[in-house]
């Protein structure tokens, strides 16, 4: 072959691979932007590698709350053995609204791999087919999720999410592959509006019209799930109900993170109480 020829073909098949790659890119950012179009989604970070997992971060201010949209996606990724095609392209939405955290609470649709005995059982039909329950206060869990403004936002999502989460400082909705399955604009607003209503519903409890229902003792902090390394992180603790947190968790979520329970200070190792600014 002439090599006038083959610098032509490489440069050519470059030059065709860039522009793909770069309309990709562009199609990606503008899904992303088009979805939060109407909310005044701005972009706050862009990052990512050429052949690795991107990112885009956009906030916006919905009912004067600031929520962020963080869609990470990647052009190429290898498919499971045995499918037809052998590459495709991968992609992830999450929705995260700020809030102040009382339990850590996750909600699996069923379809994904989890150990049932940690399973909690609502004895909501609805909720029970379509999601797999995981919380760090059983009951205080059970009280939120049977409570009507709760299961009918729930079921009047748009969109079900992979995962439904609140953990560490944030309602967080998580879809797989939205880029695939065509979200549209409408079905995103809907689905914030409904999230920033669970919000409101989570936040505002009925302080004093129910009991505390302090975490069951166990070797993990209820806000960031991590485990208490008493030797080497301050470890503090509810003055009103006993719960134990990190202490960096506890400022961070501003309150005691037990459902029901309202208290701002907290008492030390040394059993000094500490009182915590709002």
């Amino acid at each position: 072959m002439p090599e006038f020829l083959l610098w032509h073909i490489l440069v050519l098949g470059s030059t065709g691979f860039f522009l793909t790659y770069w309309l990709l890119q562009g199609r990606h950012h503008l899904f992303a932007r088009e979805l939060c179009y109407r909310l005044g989604g701005k972009v706050i970070q862009s990052f990512g590698s050429v052949w690795g997992w991107k990112t885009v971060v956009l906030r916006f201010m919905v009912r004067n709350r600031q929520l962020f949209v963080e869609y990470r996606y990647r052009h190429f990724q290898p498919r499971p053995k045995g499918a037809l095609v052998g590459w495709q392209m991968s992609g992830e939405l999450e929705i995260r609204i700020p809030l102040v955290q009382k339990f850590w609470l996750r909600l699996l649709q069923q379809n994904q791999d989890e150990a049932p005995s940690d399973d909690i059982i609502t004895k909501i039909p609805e909720l029970d087919k379509h999601y797999v329950i995981h919380a760090t206060q059983e009951e205080a869990a059970k009280d939120f999720l049977k409570r009507p403004a709760v299961q009918d936002r729930l079921l009047r999502l748009p969109v079900f999410p992979d995962r439904l989460e609140i953990y560490k400082g944030f309602l967080r909705a998580v879809m797989n592959q939205p880029y695939m399955q065509r979200i549209r604009r409408e079905e995103f607003e809907s689905l914030v509006q409904i999230l920033l209503d669970l919000v409101d519903v989570y936040e505002n409890q009925q302080i004093g019209l129910f009991q505390i229902m302090p975490a069951a003792g166990n070797p993990s902090c209820p806000y960031c799930r991590g485990i208490f390394d008493p030797s080497g992180e301050s470890i503090v603790k509810c003055s009103q109900c006993g719960t134990t947190v990190h202490q960096q968790c506890w400022e961070e979520n501003g309150q005691c993170t037990t459902w029901g329970c309202s208290s701002m200070t907290v008492k030390d190792q040394n059993q000094n109480v500490l009182t915590q600014e709002q």
